[in-house]
């Protein structure tokens, strides 16, 4: 007989064809998310099914935001985020890289 295997399992299927298949996107917020970044996951909603409501909130904390990304829990993070080379190329959590949009929300300068 044939067992299943214990090693991980990768759907390689593209994530905008999923959201599509499903018909609404996931997105993953914090509970500390405001208007703002409700407003950002309605817009992608109605640019992606054609609907603003086509949406999932999923509760997502700074500990596990990345592991629900590349699990797929969800399908797009937003969360005030700091894009870096390093989690571009291999965020430390997952061990794997993430594509970040443009740069849409500055909070802070520093100056050295």
């Amino acid at each position: 007989t044939s067992e299943p295997s214990l090693s991980p399992t990768f759907d390689p299927t593209p994530t905008l064809e999923i959201v599509h298949k499903r018909g609404h996107i996931r997105c993953g917020m914090t509970n500390s998310a405001g208007a703002f970044h409700l407003d950002l996951c309605r817009s992608v909603a109605a640019v992606l099914v054609g609907s603003a409501d086509g949406f999932e909130v999923i509760t997502t904390t700074f500990a596990n935001r990345w592991e629900h990304l590349n699990d797929r829990m969800v399908d797009l993070l937003i969360s005030p985020d700091t894009h870096t080379i390093g989690r571009e190329v291999r965020e430390s959590s997952t061990r794997v890289g993430f594509t970040f949009s443009s740069v849409y929300s500055y909070d802070g300068m520093v100056y050295i």
